[in-house]
């Protein structure tokens, strides 16, 4: 009588075992660890507190070690905040992101190992007994294909994925840059009323002084006195509110530049506009269409959306797997993919109605900020030219009339009123006049502040 046949004797053999083993081995050494990076609140908001100014462009030194000027300009400020805001940080981390997505998009499926025991099965069910054959012949490995174009748009959907995110990184400095312009002409222009304002108070308090001397004399009334100090009072209080605005328009540029409150702006020069603009709206408009960073955004989308329709177009077709065996995946049941290519289609024509509303808007946007700076430069110049002159000669005349006793004290308060309206006019006109100059280089996409580079893959 022989000896029963040994069934799994394949599996005892040690070439099996050391394969085995190897293979172990290398699953484990592939395999990466899990670490978990908790966040502490407070450790993050001492980590914000703890930012200073330092010029990320420092002026070279002079021949004697030092700076050659400690005050600094706007775009100094833009660059420092576009560098240190929250908000960007947080536009690069996702250009991190979109790099790991474009790196997986271009790899294989990973093979499939499988195991049927219908053959062990049908041995035991007939009797004959299932052996190390039997066992073998369920094994089986598949790999999976990519569909015809498949890769090349997945490739494509996660190439254009991260062309708008750093994009949008680019839009978001864009905007960040023009809030930073605007917010140092708000605090030089708060800078400046309240100069001003001092000023104003000082001259008030010399008039209150000479009336109030003249009274104990008897060459003013209490009346006129009066008069005085309450227009020193009402200076006074105009002061207040002049602070009050010179702190929140601070506050304001600090939290652009992402600087705690109580850290100390630095010496901030009157900004430097560059030299020169677009001779006319369509001019602008030409180059707005070439450099906004908004419109990068939305090409970049509708990039994707090319892609996407590819990609479904792709998926139309059967998903074949090679290995010990063939396995097809038919898209019967999915009508060939017909409605998922439909939806992407659909996606696609509105992306691009969403450009030509975004471009109808720039046009807009372009044309109305080029007049707006037309009218405030012709309302300067008049201001500059005409009015503030006229205002000048007239409060040399009220002076000499005061003087020579052929002009009151309420006509002479009233002629200081209107010359310090005018000059807080004049501050506010030249403050706007550089507002719309940024509002214009901004909607014509060329407010942009270099920065440091971004991730490539």
């Amino acid at each position: 009588m022989s000896a029963p046949k040994n069934r799994l004797s394949i599996f005892r053999r040690p070439q099996w075992r050391l394969h085995s083993g190897l293979l172990l081995v290398s699953i484990s050494w592939a395999c990466a660890s899990y670490q978990a990076r908790p966040l502490d609140l407070h450790q993050i908001l001492a980590d914000l507190n703890r930012l200073e100014w330092t010029d990320p462009d420092p002026a070279p030194s002079s021949d004697d070690g030092n700076s050659s000027e400690d005050a600094v300009e706007a775009w100094q400020l833009a660059s420092f905040a576009v560098r240190n805001h929250p908000a960007l940080k947080v536009a690069r981390a996702q250009i991190g992101v979109q790099v790991s997505l474009l790196e997986e998009a271009g790899l294989w499926p990973n093979p499939e190992f499988g195991w049927d025991g219908m053959d062990v099965l049908a041995a035991e069910v007939a009797g004959d007994g299932a052996d190390s054959v039997d066992f073998l012949s369920g094994l089986g490995i598949s790999f999976p294909l990519f569909r015809p174009g498949e890769r090349d748009a997945l490739s494509g959907l996660a190439q254009a994925d991260l062309d708008r995110s750093r994009a949008q990184l680019l839009e978001a400095e864009w905007l960040l840059s023009e809030q930073v312009f605007i917010a140092c002409e708000n605090w030089l222009e708060a800078k400046a009323q309240v100069g001003l304002n001092l000023e104003l108070t000082k001259v008030a308090q010399s008039t209150r002084d000479y009336f109030q001397t003249a009274r104990e004399v008897g060459a003013a009334t209490a009346i006129q006195a009066s008069l005085a100090q309450g227009d020193l009072l009402v200076i006074q209080t105009e002061g207040i509110r002049r602070e009050s605005q010179l702190r929140r328009a601070g506050h304001s540029l600090r939290a652009l530049m992402g600087l705690p409150p109580q850290v100390q702006l630095p010496r901030l020069q009157s900004p430097k506009r560059p030299g020169k603009l677009a001779d006319n709206p369509e001019q602008a408009l030409e180059v707005a269409l070439e450099h906004r960073p908004d419109l990068a955004v939305l090409r970049s989308a509708y990039q994707a959306a090319e892609e996407r329709v590819k990609l479904e177009v792709s998926q139309q077709f059967p998903q074949l797997s090679l290995g010990t065996g063939l396995a097809i995946i038919p898209t019967l049941l999915s009508h060939w993919n017909r409605p998922a290519i439909r939806t992407a289609e659909a996606q696609r024509t509105r992306l691009a109605k969403v450009i030509e509303t975004r471009v109808h808007n720039l046009r807009r946007e372009v044309f109305d900020a080029f007049f707006s700076l037309q009218e405030e430069v012709a309302e300067l110049e008049y201001l500059e030219g005409q009015v503030i002159p006229n205002a000048e000669n007239s409060r040399q005349m009220a002076n000499r009339a005061f003087e020579l006793g052929e002009a009151t004290l309420l006509e002479i308060l009233a002629v200081q009123r209107s010359w310090v309206n005018l000059r807080s006019q004049l501050i506010e006109s030249r403050a706007e006049l550089a507002r719309r100059h940024w509002q214009l280089l901004a909607a014509s996409g060329q407010l942009l502040i270099p920065t440091t580079s971004v991730p490539k893959p």
